[in-house]
C-alpha cells in the first residue's frame, strides 16, 4: 500500500501527524518521569544502605568497647579522636 493511493486530505495528514507527534511525547514524557522516580529511589537506597553500614559499624565499636579491657579502651578512643579530628580538620578546610 503506497501513501499516495490512500487520498488523504492536508487535514487528515495533519491529524495523522499530530496524534504520532503526541503519542511520541506522551511516551518520552512518560519515560523521563520514570527515569526520574527509578533514580530517586536508588538515592533513597542508597542513603539507606549507608546508613545501615554507619549503624553497624557504631554497635561494634560499641560492642568492642564494652567488653574490651582498659588498654583497647584506650586505643580505641585514641584511634576515634584521631578519626574525628582527621575529618573534622578536612571539613574545615572546605569551608
Amino acid at each position: 500500500m503506497i501513501l499516495q493511493d490512500l487520498h488523504l486530505t492536508p487535514q487528515r495528514q495533519a491529524h495523522i501527524y499530530a496524534t504520532g507527534l503526541l503519542t511520541i511525547l506522551t511516551l518520552g514524557t512518560f519515560a523521563v518521569i520514570a527515569a526520574c522516580f527509578a533514580a530517586l529511589w536508588g538515592v533513597v537506597e542508597l542513603a539507606t544502605l549507608a546508613l545501615t553500614a554507619i549503624v553497624e559499624a557504631c554497635n561494634i565499636i560499641g560492642q568492642t568497647y564494652a567488653s574490651a579491657d582498659p588498654m583497647i579502651r584506650f586505643l580505641l578512643l585514641v584511634a576515634l579522636g584521631l578519626v574525628a579530628y582527621k575529618i573534622g580538620r578536612g571539613l574545615l578546610r572546605r569551608a
